[in-house]
């Protein structure tokens, strides 16, 4: 993968979601290992306050952008246009889009709970489909009983709903010893996709005002963390300035 942008040193990717679909496909074909991160001002802030982070930015097979942000950033910096592919819905996408009957995904995170709800929604909608789950509520002693089960089921996507970071470290931890081909961080998304939380509609998409209606869904938990990425975002942007001029930004 040929990454044509870097903003503050972390690698992005140009690729369309189109682009992104073939890629995938012929890694599956090939039964070729393929790691998918993304970008968004979450992230952007994490890899500057965790080397392990960047590492699995650093590292990653395809970095794509996740973030309205990110994109005004790049247009604005680089003077280039780039997609935004949120995960919770380019993986349905693809699921919808691609050539193959009997794709086997494996979700690791969230609660058991939802992800049977998953399961039962995917499987309605892809009957083709060959699905198992683990919940993400597991301690580091029984990393390698989970690994384990995911390597025996073969899964052609393990799609990791962990919260960042902890589900982009576990990938990197395991890189080698796991399996599975495609391999995708993907946060929240089997709560949307188990139906517990709607996607935004459609008028918010256009606006850029996604932030918004998740904020709406979960108030408690996103108003604080918006607030803070929002504050380190705009230091860590400023940061190299104030490097260059002698004068250091407190983390």
């Amino acid at each position: 993968m040929n990454r044509k942008l870097t903003l503050y040193s972390i690698p992005i990717d140009t690729i369309t979601g189109k682009e992104l679909f073939k890629v995938i496909d012929t890694h599956i074909s090939d039964s070729n290992p393929l790691s998918i991160f993304n970008i968004n001002v979450h992230a952007f802030n994490w890899y500057f306050r965790n080397n392990d982070f960047a590492s699995t930015i650093n590292t990653a097979d395809v970095v794509i952008c996740d973030s309205d942000v990110i994109r005004l950033i790049l247009r604005f910096f680089k003077k280039s246009q780039i997609e935004k592919l949120t995960g919770s819905r380019w993986v349905l996408d693809y699921f919808r889009e691609t050539e193959k009957k009997n794709l086997r995904i494996f979700l690791l995170g969230d609660e058991t709970e939802v992800l049977e709800i998953c399961k039962r929604n995917l499987l309605k909608e892809f009957p083709g489909y060959i699905i198992d789950f683990h919940h993400g509520f597991f301690p580091e002693k029984e990393e390698a009983d989970v690994i384990n089960k995911i390597n025996s089921f073969g899964a052609d996507l393990l799609i990791v709903g962990m919260g960042m970071p902890k589900q982009e470290l576990l990938l990197q931890k395991h890189h080698a010893q796991l399996r599975s081909t495609i391999r995708i961080p993907i946060g929240g998304a089997f709560r949307y996709w188990s139906g517990l939380h709607p996607q935004a509609p459609g008028i918010m998409l256009m606006l850029n005002l996604e932030w918004l209606h998740r904020i709406y869904l979960e108030p408690v938990r996103l108003t604080g963390r918006y607030v803070s990425d929002a504050f380190w975002f705009t230091v860590n942007l400023i940061r190299p300035f104030y490097q260059s001029s002698g004068r250091t930004a407190s983390k």
